[in-house]
């Protein structure tokens, strides 16, 4: 029998387990096949899951289905998707908001502080140049302007500066905020990324 636990949530999420809610609802943007989706729904809020890919949408509703969580799955661009204010609980932001411009991730970030609930939780996850895929970029992407690169499909990739992201999220109450480095296992071969990771609170 599969279980949510088959389908490992970012370690952010694992790290504060305790403060999400039971109850509530809860958006993941940028969802991909959904792991994070599928955690906060096995937690019992009511998901929205975001993500361009056709393919990756249709994985998440069958392992959604599959183990009887409430995940809804809309296909479309994080940024046009439509962030009622106040409503969400928890947001996932995690490993998606560097495919924006500089000038949308400060409006995009508006929105996701307008979005949550009071008492509501943000998570957010990006890398920044301390990361080795910069290096790469600077070498194989068409740059764009500072730390922006557009890649051969025409997608944007951004690298945030040291305490770039939280800047963006100053209004909110922040209950942890760290950069670093960490080896990544997830894939056939292991590399390093350079990071920066946020959790806050709306007051």
């Amino acid at each position: 029998m599969v279980e949510w636990k088959d389908f490992q949530p970012d370690e952010l999420l694992i790290w504060f387990d305790s403060l999400i809610p039971s109850t509530g609802k809860g958006l993941d943007l940028g969802s991909g096949s959904g792991k994070n989706s599928l955690y906060l729904a096995s937690k019992g809020l009511n998901v929205q899951a975001v993500d361009i890919s056709r393919k990756a949408l249709n994985l998440l509703k069958e392992q959604a289905q599959m183990l009887g969580l409430k995940v809804w799955t809309f296909r479309q661009d994080m940024y046009q998707f439509p962030i009622e204010e106040n409503k969400y609980d928890v947001i996932l932001c995690l490993w998606s908001l560097m495919f924006l411009e500089p000038i949308k991730i400060q409006e995009f970030s508006r929105r996701l502080i307008d979005g949550l609930s009071p008492g509501g939780l943000l998570f957010c996850s990006v890398f920044t140049t301390q990361d080795p895929s910069y290096f790469s970029a600077e070498r194989m992407l068409k740059r764009v302007s500072e730390r922006l690169f557009e890649s051969k499909d025409q997608r944007y990739l951004y690298f945030f500066a040291p305490g770039e992201l939280e800047s963006y999220f100053k209004d909110l109450q922040i209950i942890f905020y760290a950069e670093g480095h960490s080896l990544d296992f997830k894939h056939s071969l292991s590399h390093r990324h350079g990071w920066a990771q946020l959790l806050a609170r709306k007051g």
